[in-house]
């Protein structure tokens, strides 16, 4: 997977964050509706990043599987020196 490393960050700001804005909002009375809201976003951005990473993930097994392990695509370059 190539975002592994922003999933992950933006799973743990949202699942830090969003506790302590819910206290500040209904407890405390110092924030409003709209850092929770924006917690929210951030965790559905994080959602939508790792739904879009693993399913190129899975198309491109699937494509490594159904190519011949010789074959090099229209743009000229082989397939091992594209992967990382």
């Amino acid at each position: 997977m190539r975002y592994s490393f922003l999933i992950v960050n933006l799973f743990l700001y949202s699942s830090f964050l969003a506790p302590i804005f819910w206290y500040l909002w209904v407890y405390v009375g110092s924030g409003n509706a709209n850092f929770f809201y924006a917690i929210g976003l951030v965790y559905g951005i994080g959602e939508i990043i790792l739904m879009i990473d693993t399913t190129f993930a899975l198309l491109r097994r699937d494509f490594e599987a159904a190519s011949p392990p010789d074959a090099v695509d229209g743009s000229g370059w082989d397939r091992e020196v594209m992967q990382k």
